[in-house]
């Protein structure tokens, strides 16, 4: 009969102690979300271009409204989207000047 008494104590060991561990520990402390929204104004770079975070009401007018899958660049661009901060924003294409003058696309 020393068996059921083994198994008994191996239960406790097991599931007790990691309990009361967790009931007199104190709380561990919660991570400061970090957000990759990017801020309205603020220019972001993706491959050779520049764009410049802008308001917007929806997706025309922005760089990558034709974009296959826009959303793979989230952690590039932010989100356009049901933001934190509640504007949706649109990403447009800074247009480089060189030095002759001359724009370039």
């Amino acid at each position: 009969m020393e068996e059921p008494k083994a198994i008994a104590v191996a239960i406790v060991l097991l599931f007790a102690f990691p309990m009361l561990s967790l009931l007199f520990n104190e709380p561990k402390k919660k991570r400061k979300e970090k957000s990759f929204e990017k801020k309205v104004g603020e220019k972001i770079k993706w491959r050779d271009k520049e764009f410049v975070v802008t308001p917007s009401e929806g997706c025309e007018g922005c760089f990558f409204f034709n974009y296959e899958d826009c959303a793979d660049l989230i952690f590039v661009t932010g989100p356009c989207c049901k933001r934190k901060d509640g504007v949706n924003v649109k990403f447009v294409e800074l247009i480089k000047e060189e030095e002759d003058g001359n724009k370039n696309t």
